[in-house]
């Protein structure tokens, strides 16, 4: 493995918390690791000379070995302390490398099969299974800002800007889906943003001049999971679905492409855009 950490944080928690480093026990001078792998999916037909090719299944995750101990032998007391850390989440959980060329990323993971390493018959390290939710590992969020006048965008200064061009430099070739926030007046009647890259796809949010903000803000405050299609408001007495999609009843999510989307906007608001860049770094 690729590991020259001492330290690793796995849901929110260190292992200098627990006194544990990661330990690399092989000696081999030459050793492989997992990186990418992907499935062909076709049919294969005797008539034809070429198969028909429907696209690359990439949903296989990313896995290895990852083995951490103590410098000194563990107590069944710490042992189980351990144990609860590793291996109680029901769902993945943020796995952060702590050395210098994994910092920029994450992964999210489950810890599985663990088993309990003994050096002369003492309990002292573990060797688990680390599973990934996908091939990929996640950069930290990058959050960019946009302040929306009448379509026309400007920056923090104030200064127009003539095009706004958001750039996907993911290690994936399809769409990447950010979350996002808006922030809208009731003067504003609808909010839309286009990705002109992507076939001049449109994201809408129409405002109703009568909603009522929880908080007494003037403002709909719109936050939006497009990956995962919920969209949520400062207005409980709202069914925010019931304004998405325009006035031909368009109703897409928001996604990137790979490289360059060249965004335009019609409305007024503020809108803020979230995205976790995929990387193909292995372990």
């Amino acid at each position: 493995m690729m590991f020259t950490a001492k330290s690793f944080t796995y849901d929110g928690k260190s292992s200098d918390d627990f006194g544990l480093l990661v330990y690399y026990l092989d000696n081999q001078a030459i050793t492989e690791e997992p990186i990418w792998e992907s499935e062909i999916t076709e049919t294969r037909l005797a008539s034809r000379t070429d198969p028909l090719f429907f696209g690359l299944n990439v949903n296989k995750p990313l896995t290895w070995s990852f083995v951490v101990g103590s410098v000194k032998s563990l107590e069944r007391e710490q042992i189980d302390e351990i144990m609860d850390w590793l291996t109680s989440c029901d769902t993945y959980k943020w796995l952060e490398i702590e050395q210098d060329d994994m910092s920029g990323w994450r992964y999210k993971a489950l810890i599985q099969n663990v088993q309990l390493i003994h050096f002369h018959g003492l309990a002292a390290a573990f060797r688990c299974t680390v599973v990934c939710d996908s091939q990929f590992a996640y950069e930290y969020p990058v959050q960019y800002s946009y302040r929306v006048e009448d379509g026309t965008v400007k920056n923090a200064a104030g200064k127009t800007l003539e095009k706004v061009v958001l750039r996907n430099d993911s290690a994936f070739s399809g769409y990447l889906y950010p979350k996002m926030e808006l922030r809208l007046s009731k003067d504003c009647e609808a909010f839309t943003v286009i990705n002109a890259s992507d076939g001049n796809r449109p994201f809408t949010i129409r405002v109703p001049k009568d909603f009522t903000a929880d908080d007494g803000s003037e403002e709909l405050v719109v936050k939006v999971d497009n990956k995962n299609q919920i969209i949520t408001c400062n207005s409980s007495a709202l069914n925010i679905y019931d304004c998405f999609g325009d006035e031909e009843s368009r109703h897409y999510f928001f996604r990137l492409v790979k490289g360059d989307n060249v965004l335009c906007f019609t409305g007024s608001g503020l809108l803020r855009v979230e995205c976790e860049f995929l990387r193909k770094g292995g372990v």
